[in-house]
């Protein structure tokens, strides 16, 4: 590596504002160059608590001999069953089978292991431990795991983050007037999540969502759960107008892609957003950086707010906190990890004197 680029990485690290986005820029870093798990399980040993009165992932990532000799059911078929099969194999862990509550998908098998219906888990596999693979219904499935009378050391559970991801209270508060661009709006959740986050003080939301099936369903609710003005875009956002590739997965995959087989339209926050902006979230799979560099002039025009992801491609770690430092030297950069695994890191970009404007977050 050249000198040049020592001290580009040097500048990068000392420009973040604490020890804990330090330590994430470092592992991630180094996650990328070698594409070593290692060092995503580093940054997730982080994050471990102690004295706790149940199991969680980060217990089996720290301790996997304690787990080696035993039953372990994935319970759930989705994203994140996809997911801890990995979890598990960078573990060395085997597990017997995948559960799901899901009745059409009982007695199917997923990457050669059967799915048991919850019932033939509760009256045949009551020794299991059972590793719930599943965020969404996490909590339905643990109330499910103690009716049955699973002991609390029989349940591992996923997740271990409080904090609200784009909406970090450590970082990041409310303030007045918002006006909100939600670049990977997928169902609207996020904006919904954003204006209860403002206690309704928020003038505009700009929600880009480039998947035809996802939009829909963001209209629908924003129009049950919004009472802020908002703009819908059916577009990607980029660097500028044109038309790309698209992969329409109808999920929070959906992305810009060379291999997709559809078309999409995608803008730039410049070209598509001409009030002064308080708050920009991307969360869009990959696009992230040439986004930035279509929002050019919003972010040095009226320096908002930034929660950009920067997992989806190796590079983002370093491109994406240097394009942002250099448009506006006086933000300060944070980094924060929500989930154990190596999806859902967020820089954040604020500015140190920023004012709240009396709008508090307390309940």
């Amino acid at each position: 590596m050249g000198l040049g680029m020592y001290e580009q990485l040097k500048e990068l690290y000392d420009a973040l504002a604490d020890e804990e986005s330090k330590m994430i820029f470092s592992q991630r870093l180094l996650y990328s160059m070698t594409g070593n798990w290692s060092y995503i399980k580093n940054m997730l040993m982080y994050y471990r608590e102690k004295d706790k009165d149940y199991y969680n992932l980060l217990d089996v990532l720290a301790e996997p001999g304690l787990f080696r000799d035993k039953k372990i059911v994935l319970f759930g078929t989705g994203v994140w069953g996809h997911a801890l099969r990995n979890v598990l194999c960078q573990c060395g862990l085997e597990f017997y089978a995948y559960c799901d509550n899901d009745g059409n998908k009982a007695g199917g098998t997923m990457y050669g292991k059967i799915i048991l219906s919850a019932e033939e888990l509760f009256s045949k596999h009551r020794d299991a431990h059972i590793l719930i693979a599943t965020d969404l219904y996490e909590r339905e499935i643990l109330e499910q795991l103690h009716q049955e009378s699973f002991d609390d050391e029989q349940i591992i559970r996923l997740s271990y983050s409080e904090r609200k991801m784009y909406f970090d209270d450590e970082i990041i508060h409310p303030l007045k007037e918002e006006v909100f661009v939600d670049g990977g709006a997928f169902d609207g959740s996020n904006s919904i999540e954003f204006a209860n986050w403002c206690k309704g003080n928020v003038k505009k939301i700009y929600a880009f969502e480039p998947d035809s099936k996802n939009i829909k369903k963001c209209r629908e609710n924003f129009e049950k759960n919004l009472k802020s003005e908002f703009e819908i875009l059916n577009a990607g956002l980029w660097s500028e107008r044109t038309i790309l590739h698209f992969y329409e997965e109808h999920s929070v995959g959906s992305r810009i892609a060379e291999e997709g087989t559809a078309s999409v339209s995608v803008t730039s926050i410049d070209e598509a957003v001409k009030e002064n902006v308080t708050f920009i979230k991307m969360d869009i799979e990959g696009s992230e950086l040439e986004a930035l560099k279509g929002a050019v002039k919003t972010i040095q025009r009226d320096k908002p707010r930034l929660a950009i992801c920067l997992y989806h491609k190796p590079e983002d770690i370093v491109e994406i906190p240097r394009l942002i430092k250099n448009l506006v030297p006086e933000y300060k950069l944070y980094i924060r990890h929500y989930i154990p695994y190596h999806f859902d890191t967020v820089l954040y970009a604020v500015i140190d004197n920023e004012e709240t404007d009396g709008i508090g977050n307390e309940e």
